[in-house]
C-alpha cells in the first residue's frame, strides 16, 4: 500500500507540471523543483509512518461535525539535508474549508501530501506563508502543483533567495492571488471562523544593513501572527517569532493574546517561548513541529504553567479538535512520555 501511495504522490506532483506557466523560463524552473521533490517522494520512503493511531485520526467521525480540526504532521528530511524539516499546519473548518499554514522543507512535503490525501482534501481555500525561510516556504511549489489553491496570504516581506523567488513564480504561474496582510487585517474563513492578523505591524520594513546576510532573526521576527477565532475557542499561530518580537506583541495586545491552543514559536526552541509569553497567552494545549525536541526547558515551562505539550517528533501526527463552546481536545498518533 505504501508503494502505491508513493506512486500516487509522485503522479500528482508530475501532473502539476503540465499546467501552463507564464514563461518557458518559469516553467523549467518551477517544474524542475517539483520533479526534484517528486523523485524524493518516489525513492525516499523513510519517515512515512501510518502506524499507531494515524488511521483513526484522519478518519472523520460523527463527533467531528461542527468542529474545527487542526492537524500537525510529523515531517522529516533526508539525513544529509542541512536544514530542518520545518512545519505545516492543516486546518479544516466546520464548513470544510481548508487553510494550510506553511508547507515545510521541499523533501518534507511528501508527508503533507499524504496527509492531505488521507484527509480527502481536494482544494485549499487559502495558503498562509508566515515567513519565507526554506523550512516554511520550500514545499509551496509542490503543494500548488498537487492541489488547487484559491488564494495566499503573506506579509509582503522581500527576501532575495531561491525559495522566495520560487514562491512568487508559483503564485504567478498558478494564477493564485497573493494578499499582503499586516496587523489589524482580518481573514474570514466562511461563516464561523476568522483569523485576526496581529503581526507584523503596518508600514515599511526596516531591513538590516547587510541584508539578507545574517538576517535569520530579522526574518523570523517578521513572522505572520494569526489568532484564529471560532465561537469561544481560539488558537494562536506565530511562525518563528523570537523573544524580541514576543515582547512587542505582549506590549501591544496583553490579554488579547490569550488562546486555548498555541503553536509553539520557532519549533519550540528556546530562542522563543519566553516565560512572559507563556504567562500572557495562557495556553491549554501547545504543539511543536520539528524532527527533535529543541528545548526541554521550553517543554517544562509550558507544562509547569498547566499546558499540555505535544511534539511531532514524539507524538507523530497531532490532531486538535475545537468546539465553539471553548472546549478543545487532542489526539495523537503515538503515546509519549511527554504526556504521561
Amino acid at each position: 500500500f505504501l508503494v502505491l501511495t508513493v506512486i500516487y504522490a509522485a503522479e500528482i506532483l508530475f501532473s502539476g507540471c503540465s499546467r501552463p506557466l507564464k514563461t518557458p523560463e518559469n516553467s523549467v524552473r518551477v517544474c524542475a523543483d517539483i520533479t526534484e521533490q517528486s523523485a524524493a517522494i518516489e525513492t525516499e520512503t523513510f519517515g512515512i509512518d501510518r502506524t499507531g493511531n494515524y488511521r483513526n485520526l484522519v478518519k472523520k467521525k460523527f463527533t467531528d461535525y461542527g468542529k474545527v480540526r487542526i492537524f500537525c504532521p510529523a515531517l522529516s528530511v533526508p539525513p544529509e539535508t542541512p536544514d530542518k524539516s520545518g512545519e505545516c499546519t492543516v486546518i479544516i473548518s466546520p464548513e470544510g474549508k481548508v487553510p494550510v499554514i506553511d508547507a515545510g522543507h521541499p523533501p518534507a512535503f511528501r508527508h503533507i501530501l499524504l496527509l492531505l490525501k488521507d484527509l480527502k482534501i481536494n482544494e485549499i481555500e487559502c495558503l498562509v506563508l508566515t515567513h519565507p525561510h526554506i523550512d516554511h516556504a520550500g514545499g509551496i511549489p509542490a503543494l500548488c502543483a498537487a492541489l488547487p489553491v484559491k488564494k495566499c496570504y503573506y506579509t509582503g516581506l522581500y527576501y532575495p533567495t531561491r525559495y522566495y523567488e520560487d514562491f512568487l513564480r508559483t503564485m504567478e504561474s498558478h494564477k493564485i492571488t497573493v494578499k499582503n496582510v499586516r496587523a489589524g487585517d482580518v481573514i474570514e474563513l466562511g461563516k464561523y471562523v476568522q483569523f485576526k492578523v496581529l503581526w507584523p505591524v503596518k508600514g515599511e520594513y526596516k531591513y538590516p544593513q547587510d541584508f539578507p546576510q545574517n538576517s535569520t532573526q530579522f526574518i523570523n521576527d517578521q513572522s505572520l501572527c494569526l489568532k484564529m477565532l471560532f465561537g469561544n475557542s481560539s488558537a494562536l499561530f506565530c511562525g518563528d517569532l523570537y523573544r524580541s518580537a514576543e515582547r512587542k506583541l505582549i506590549g501591544f495586545y496583553k490579554d488579547e493574546l490569550q488562546s486555548q491552543v498555541l503553536k509553539a514559536n520557532h519549533h519550540g526552541n528556546d530562542t522563543s517561548n519566553s516565560l512572559s509569553w507563556i504567562k500572557t497567552v495562557k495556553p491549554e494545549i501547545v504543539y511543536a513541529s520539528n524532527e527533535a525536541i529543541g528545548s526541554m526547558s521550553v517543554y517544562k515551562n509550558y507544562t509547569d504553567a498547566g499546558a499540555e505539550f505535544f511534539h511531532s517528533a514524539e507524538n507523530g501526527l497531532i490532531k486538535i479538535s475545537m468546539g465553539r463552546n471553548g472546549f478543545c481536545s487532542v489526539k495523537v498518533q503515538k503515546k509519549s512520555w511527554m504526556n504521561d
